[in-house]
């Protein structure tokens, strides 16, 4: 039901636009609604990259030095139909009203909408997709690093040790594009025609009382082609998001096999066995989001 150029759900009916000199018409569904379904990504294309190393290099007869290294990354776009107004309420409490100096409307729309007057306003719920505005896309991408160094060896014959250091990252990053402002969408649906010239000339309500100097007005009553790029592009909400997870590890331990010293159980064919460790670990997270998010 979100479609284009919308669905007006109106006191009188559903409405959409008829032409372009801002005619409407009946909303009839089995030819009006949206179809989706071409924009949607069924698979989403991705790249992947990976990369792993390891090194070993034997320093003294009783120190080996290891090392362990690898690299990945994944990129992935994911794309659904465009935006829109999703059944904006134009009633007091969900939004703005249709306001009835709106300087976009046409007679046919003052009909429908019961505004008799340039005074006053309108209720009206609104469902209309943002064809002008393109499918909103999904932009995630993670990379990892994992890197290992140690060293392990003998003490002898009965003890042996291994000391080593661990740390991990993944980064995380997604920026969501063509989405809209809800904020936004209710300044710009807030038109009158601008006091301040003698010329026709549609302004925002909220630039001429300064609360939105930004402000672009949103035309969504004159058909195909009424939504300015200026507006689309002041609706559109782009969200970044992005953060981290990181491991760090550090790890020395001693075993021993007492069976050299001949300390054995008496049921136990084997020698008793020890080991004793250390550890130390630091795990950290961080995710900072724009206000779009």
């Amino acid at each position: 039901g979100t479609s284009f150029p919308g669905r007006f759900i109106l006191g009188v009916g559903d409405r959409t636009v008829a032409n372009s000199a801002g005619g409407t018409r009946a909303y009839v569904g089995a030819n009006d609604q949206y179809n989706f379904g071409p924009l949607n990504y069924f698979q989403r294309p991705s790249e992947r990259y990976g990369f792993n190393a390891s090194a070993n290099y034997d320093i003294l007869p009783n120190a080996k030095l290891y090392s362990e290294f690898s690299f990945h990354d994944d990129h992935t776009v994911a794309q659904i139909a465009p935006s829109g107004l999703f059944g904006f309420d134009a009633s007091a409490g969900g939004g703005n009203p249709v306001h009835c100096d709106n300087p976009f409307l046409s007679a046919d729309w003052r009909r429908d909408l019961g505004c008799t007057c340039t005074t006053g306003t309108a209720d009206a719920l609104i469902f209309r997709r943002n064809v002008e505005g393109g499918p909103r896309q999904n932009d995630l991408q993670h990379t990892n690093y994992r890197a290992v160094i140690g060293t392990k060896g003998d003490l002898g014959k009965a003890w042996s040790y291994d000391t080593y250091y661990q740390y991990g990252r993944s980064n995380y990053t997604q920026v969501y594009s063509n989405e809209f402002s809800v904020a936004r969408l209710g300044r710009a649906l807030n038109v009158i025609d601008d006091p301040r010239t003698a010329a026709f000339d549609p302004v925002c309500r909220s630039v001429i009382d300064g609360s939105d100097p930004n402000c672009v007005p949103y035309n969504i009553f004159n058909g195909a082609g009424g939504a300015s790029a200026a507006s689309v592009n002041y609706l559109s909400a782009t969200g970044f998001q992005k953060g981290y997870t990181s491991e760090q590890v550090a790890n020395a331990s001693l075993t021993g096999q007492l069976g050299e010293y001949g300390i054995t159980s008496p049921w136990a064919t084997d020698g008793v066995g020890v080991n004793l460790g250390f550890e130390w670990r630091k795990e950290s997270l961080d995710l900072q989001t724009d206000n779009a998010f």
